[in-house]
């Protein structure tokens, strides 16, 4: 039989992902650095940030900058020009002699188009709703 749940938005992009993680016990070092650099928005202390060279990534400069908190550490490239965005990175525990944990290449659509109906939710045909823990 097949089954689904329903997960409602936060009042932000990030609060959304962070309740999805949580809901589906997921955990990934791009999600990781998410919550770093929200903490750094808010002042945390911990979080140390220095900026390196710039390189290529698909035709486009990105300068980069490494990010640590605690025993994760990022190399983070980002976009020069009017639109910074994600452009790679490199995740790595410090605790494991530094060895890549994760590594993204990130490709964006820099003006997607949307309508309403690409957020709208359609259950799947023939499926029981069911809670989060109900998924497993």
């Amino acid at each position: 039989m097949k089954v689904y749940a329903q997960l409602f938005a936060e009042d932000s992009i990030l609060g959304t992902i962070f309740k999805a993680i949580g809901g589906l016990t997921l955990q990934a070092k791009l999600i990781e650095l998410f919550w770093t650099v929200d903490y750094l928005s808010i002042g945390a202390e911990d979080v140390k940030v220095a900026a390196g060279g710039s390189t290529q990534f698909r035709g486009k400069t990105c300068r980069k900058y490494q990010i640590v908190r605690a025993l994760e550490a990022w190399d983070v490239w980002i976009a020069q020009g009017d639109t910074p965005y994600l452009c790679g990175l490199i995740s790595r525990t410090k605790d494991q002699s530094a060895s890549t944990v994760e590594s993204n290449e990130l490709a964006w659509t820099l003006k997607p188009s949307f309508n309403g109906d690409d957020f709208a939710f359609k259950p799947p045909a023939n499926a029981r709703k069911v809670s989060m823990s109900g998924l497993e």
